[in-house]
């Protein structure tokens, strides 16, 4: 009854000379990582330079309704991700950056929070981004290694699936160097990619794909995350999984 009511709708607009077709929603990240976090059936989202939560708020917003386990190092930042993060009890939050070893780093703290970083702002950074980009203060803050602290998030999980989410503005390879063998139990990551660095020292786009297939994952998704003034791409999010992991690399790729 459907499909004969649907022809004779087209049917009478054809006879105004206009047309009905399918509409596809077109691919974002935040449907990509709906679709992502269902097929993997993720249980915690590790959340690593979370600033104030607006990512742990979206997984809300999107129905993820498990556990989130946000890291945060510059104070003043922590507190209001702590505020936000308060009222859920699935939401827990940890005063920390993650990295390559523990212990103590000093974090250029930039005018607009979103920018700091291990890294210093390069001079294309302060073109493109003018006093936002600008190093404000130096703060000292605590850094744990993945590995070191994975047993602790997922703890009390009977069988924790994990999805992690890195947005450090430079540093996030060296999460994920951080993660040692524990990297075989993450399901998904959600990583910063440049094509334009805005820092000193970062890797570019094709070498960090390249660190990401030899870690065993695939890409299911490349978002981009600003632009320059010429229309170019300064930075993606990419969206991988597991290549041995669940049959899901196919799927993934697709609108929710």
């Amino acid at each position: 009854m459907f499909s004969a009511a649907k022809s004779a709708i087209r049917g009478a607009v054809r006879a105004f000379g206009f047309d009905i077709i399918s509409y596809r929603r077109q691919d974002s990240l935040v449907s990509h990582l709906r679709e992502a976090l269902n097929l993997l059936d993720v249980n915690c989202v590790i959340d690593v330079g979370a600033h104030c939560g607006d990512y742990g708020s979206m997984l809300r917003d999107i129905g993820y309704k498990h556990r989130i386990v946000s890291f945060e190092p510059v104070k003043e930042t922590y507190e209001h991700l702590a505020r936000r993060a308060s009222k859920d009890p699935l939401w827990r939050v940890e005063r920390a950056a993650l990295g390559i070893e523990d212990g103590i780093k000093s974090i250029n703290v930039c005018d607009a929070s979103n920018f700091s970083s291990f890294r210093s702002p390069n001079e294309y950074a302060k073109d493109q981004f003018g006093t936002m980009a600008s190093v404000s203060r130096v703060e000292e803050v605590p850094v744990r290694r993945l590995e070191s602290v994975l047993d602790d998030v997922v703890a009390g999980l009977d069988n924790p699936r994990i999805f992690l989410k890195i947005d450090t503005q430079g540093y996030d390879l060296e999460v994920l160097a951080g993660a040692g063998a524990s990297i075989s139990r993450l399901l998904g990551i959600q990583t910063e990619v440049s094509v334009k660095q805005i820092y000193d020292g970062t890797v570019g786009l094709c070498d960090t794909l390249t660190r990401l297939n030899g870690l065993g994952f695939e890409i299911t998704g490349l978002y981009p995350v600003s632009r320059d003034r010429q229309l170019r791409v300064i930075e993606f999010d990419c969206v991988a999984v597991r290549s041995d992991g669940d049959g899901t690399t196919a799927h993934t790729a697709g609108t929710a």
